[in-house]
């Protein structure tokens, strides 16, 4: 059960991977190039790594653990993030939250 504050929920990823049909059928060589050390893992190839690139991923709060968490799915290829959260950007939690800078307080998080 997602426990909710007012209007704001606590941080929940979600992520949903397709299983059957890929948007995309191949990695193009500059994405090749940028993901090669994940092509290099056991067991992690191609087809993986284009699951990532078709994969939606929704990340519900942007505070101390989502903020990063959205910053390494977008790293690790995923296609498509969607950010929710209500709040603002407020200065004493800039330290902490990686994606935003001094300028951006004020401002709502999923739209910094």
């Amino acid at each position: 059960m997602l426990k909710t504050q007012g209007r704001r929920a606590f941080d929940l990823i979600r992520v949903i991977l397709p299983m059957k049909s890929f948007k995309s059928s191949m990695l193009s060589d500059k994405e090749k190039n940028q993901y090669s050390r994940h092509l290099r893992m056991p067991g992690f190839g191609e087809a993986e790594q284009l699951r990532l690139k078709n994969a939606h991923v929704l990340v519900v709060g942007l505070g101390g653990l989502g903020n990063p968490v959205a910053h390494y799915l977008a790293a690790a290829g995923i296609g498509k993030l969607t950010l929710i959260d209500f709040d603002s950007i407020e200065l004493h939690n800039i330290h902490r939250q990686l994606l935003y800078g001094v300028n951006d307080c004020g401002k709502h998080k999923a739209e910094a």
